[in-house]
């Protein structure tokens, strides 16, 4: 929240062991993936066992480290299945700490705790993510086309009707494009494309007042 206060997204409610060694969250039964199928517990034991996995080579890994037998794992001494979570029921997940650490609700609530389904991420061949076809999502918006072309590349998400969840979104969709910063400036001014990432070494003083936002 604007207040900086953790609350639930995927699941409906969490609850935290006194020694802090133990977090169980309930999921929302009514959460679905953009294919209509169930978000479940198993998405984000398999999610994070991922995350642990030293092939996986994830940079943010260190979030997770806190996770019961994850050092292991990282360091290649345990296999990514001996982490330290598991789905006691299809709706609710539990998760053992090695250590308390406050940070790590904070953690969840970024890329550590993005689901991921593990029959769509082995169809996908090794290219999970990296097209419109190989993506699968669960919030308020899906990937609905995603152009790569010679020098360009755009992308739209669009309104997932499968989201049931208290952010839905409010627009219909919104169109990126990643080609030079140059060009994705011009067409955030003209309002040919929704947003972009631009540079604020690039934009001069009158701009600032018409961009939203934009990195350092």
């Amino acid at each position: 929240t604007e207040e900086g206060k953790i609350i639930p997204g995927a699941a409906e409610s969490y609850s935290t062991s006194e020694n802090g060694l133990k977090i169980t969250f309930k999921l929302c039964r009514d959460a679905r993936w953009s294919d209509g199928r169930a978000v479940l517990a198993d998405d984000f034991v398999f999610s994070l066992c991922r995350g642990v996995d030293p092939e996986t080579k994830w940079i943010g890994v260190d979030s997770i480290a806190c996770i019961k037998n994850a050092q292991d794992i990282i360091a290649g001494r345990t296999d990514p299945s001996k982490l330290a979570v598991y789905a006691s029921d299809d709706f609710t997940l539990v998760i053992d700490l090695s250590i308390p650490d406050d940070d790590f609700l904070l953690a969840l609530a970024g890329v550590a705790g993005i689901p991921c389904r593990r029959d769509f991420f082995e169809e996908s061949g090794g290219k999970y993510g990296m097209d419109k076809d190989s993506c699968l999502c669960n919030g308020p918006f899906y990937v609905s086309r995603w152009i790569k072309n010679e020098g360009e590349e755009a992308l739209k998400i669009s309104k997932n009707k499968e989201y049931h969840g208290d952010r839905s979104a409010v627009s219909s969709g919104i169109y990126f494009t990643f080609d030079s910063e140059k060009n994705r400036l011009s067409k955030i001014k003209t309002g040919s494309i929704d947003g972009g990432i631009i540079s604020k070494e690039s934009l001069s003083s009158g701009d600032e007042n018409n961009i939203i936002s934009c990195a350092n």
